[in-house]
């Protein structure tokens, strides 16, 4: 603007008129708001592409799973819930699918991954009662028993339910066959 004759320079306001700057106040207000939106918009888009990635593996495992012999989606599904990881659901499935493993050795591994502290504790018995025959310690650690009896062996009961003693047991007489030793 005009500065007024005989006023100096330095004496002039220098501020904006009053309604200048409520206008800018809003619009930083305005600028504030859009800027938390777009944040809470890209959270969401971040969490609903990890959520597509998990989606597109699991779909990527359940294919694998069929290719290995799951015969239908819904026991691929089923596998890969029950097991957690398509590593531990493809171990499973082999094992399934291998007559060389007797199913009492089969059912005792199974029953040592999903049973209860009891069931627990009868699957490691046996198991300990069959790892006595070396044909048997092989076909134990082929039906995927090694991973659930050392995880009992840890994390077993003691006392009222042998689970601790009879795991480590049944995992001892495993090590003494050669053939178990890679496993």
């Amino acid at each position: 603007g005009d500065v007024p004759l005989g006023q100096p320079v330095d004496e002039v306001p220098m501020g904006m008129p009053a309604n200048a700057e409520e206008e800018l106040q809003a619009k930083m207000a305005r600028l504030q708001v859009a800027r938390e939106k777009a944040v809470k918009e890209a959270a969401q888009l971040q969490i609903a592409r990890e959520k597509a990635e998990k989606e597109a593996q699991r779909e990527r495992y359940v294919s694998r799973l069929i290719e290995l012999g799951a015969e239908t989606r819904e026991r691929a599904i089923a596998l890969l819930e029950r097991y957690g990881s398509l590593q531990a659901a493809a171990n499973a499935l082999s094992a399934a699918a291998d007559t060389s493993i007797p199913s009492g050795v089969r059912k005792r591994v199974e029953q040592l991954r999903s049973g209860g502290d009891r069931q627990k504790e009868e699957a490691a018995r046996e198991l300990y009662r069959l790892a006595a025959n070396a044909d048997n310690t092989f076909a134990i650690a082929r039906a995927g028993g090694i991973p659930p009896l050392v995880a009992l062996a840890r994390d077993g009961t003691y006392g009222v339910y042998w689970q601790k003693e009879y795991a480590a047991g049944t995992l001892r007489n495993l090590a003494l066959n050669a053939d178990n030793q890679v496993a």
